[in-house]
């Protein structure tokens, strides 16, 4: 967890303090300025002689301690934080003053926060943590894998999944209101493979429209061009048109001009085929496929 911050937090301390002492006194009224540790957790400051060295980086006798409570204006702190070393604040005439602002410390915890140092493959847990900034509260948060995943179904996909998409899965029929936890769905298509939209033609040129056949007998037009064929009791002959073919065999001639005229009386017709519908299946894979609704 970082450390609460204030802009422009910095304070007055009332009197001087030798390099042991813990319980600081601020001037009066001081201790508004900074965070409460009870309610908002501990913070760092920069201590320093503000009358000789305006800027806290110029006095040799700098110090960083560490607020762990606050009463008014009485600060609880632990001295000699991040080895800035513990000294004596009690010059002669000398005005201290402590600062609410970034040290190591900070950039240390902010980078354990957003794990800058510390990536890895593993795969995250709902229990991992990353820093990021809120710009509307001008503050650094932290958000869990789980409330990453969280903000992942609630945000995204229903972007990625509008109304009247469809959802395709090749071995698992959960739903996807499920799976996903937003939406509702129904099961589509079902024994139907999509085709895309086209304008242009009156099968496809409406949304959800269905058609086609699993099976289908042939019409009379649709049949191939067959050639019939005449038995006269030895051979087969195929039968042509008047005006067709010439020699035996042929229609419109008498059966003795067959060449087997001691059968003539077994001539026949030979018609093939049963009639059966036949198997219009295009080359497929089952899968589940559900359509969100609302």
């Amino acid at each position: 967890m970082l450390d609460p911050v204030r802009n422009f937090a910095e304070v007055v301390v009332s009197t001087g303090y030798d390099d042991a002492a813990t319980s600081i006194v601020l001037s009066s009224g001081e201790g508004a300025k900074l965070p409460a540790p009870a309610s908002e957790g501990a913070f760092n400051l920069v201590w320093w002689n503000w009358t000789d060295y305006p800027n806290p980086k110029d006095d040799p006798n700098k110090e960083i301690v560490r607020c762990t409570a606050r009463s008014t204006d009485t600060l609880t702190v632990t001295r000699n934080q991040e080895s800035s070393g513990a000294s004596t604040k009690n010059e002669a005439g000398k005005t201290y003053h402590m600062a609410l602002t970034p040290t190591k410390k900070f950039r240390d915890d902010l980078n354990t926060a957003i794990m800058i140092d510390e990536l890895t493959a593993d795969t995250p847990l709902d229990a991992d943590e990353w820093g990021f900034y809120d710009a509307v509260d001008a503050v650094l948060k932290k958000i869990t894998w789980a409330n990453i995943k969280a903000t992942l179904k609630t945000y995204f996909m229903p972007i990625i999944y509008p109304v009247g998409s469809i959802y395709i899965n090749a071995t698992d029929n959960t739903n996807p209101a499920t799976l996903f936890g937003f939406g509702t769905w129904t099961a589509f298509g079902a024994g139907r493979v999509p085709v895309g939209f086209s304008s242009g033609e009156t099968e496809f040129d409406t949304a959800e429209e269905t058609g086609g056949a699993k099976t289908h007998t042939l019409t009379d037009a649709q049949l191939p061009a067959t050639e019939i064929e005449v038995y006269d009791g030895s051979n087969w002959y195929p039968i042509y048109g008047t005006g067709g073919a010439s020699g035996a065999g042929y229609f419109g001639r008498p059966v003795t001009e067959f060449p087997n005229t001691s059968n003539a009386g077994n001539t026949k017709i030979r018609v093939k085929g049963s009639g059966s519908a036949h198997n219009n299946l295009q080359p497929y894979i089952t899968v589940y496929m559900w359509k969100r609704t609302a």
